[in-house]
């Protein structure tokens, strides 16, 4: 099926409905072209700042990672008396 054929098909469906279900499809079709105008925030990080996420990333995956417990046990030790 091409464009121009799935346009007419699109416009003949929507044609018949009431106004209900046209507000619904209206508002649906709004928010698919927002998602798909949206910049994420990976888009606006630097390739440093991503470089260093996937890494970090990697390393957890391997089992590279230190509990929180752990990480506050040493501190509040350290720290204890502040």
């Amino acid at each position: 099926m091409s464009t121009a054929e799935i346009k007419v098909e699109i416009f003949r469906e929507i044609d018949g409905l009431d106004e209900f279900y046209l507000t619904k499809i209206h508002k649906y079709i709004k928010n698919i072209l927002e998602i798909k105008n949206e910049t994420t925030e990976w888009d606006k990080l630097s390739l440093a700042q991503k470089s260093g996420l996937i890494d970090a990333i990697r390393e957890a995956d391997e089992g590279h990672v230190i509990s929180n417990n752990t990480v506050m046990s040493k501190y509040k030790k350290k720290y204890s008396n502040v």
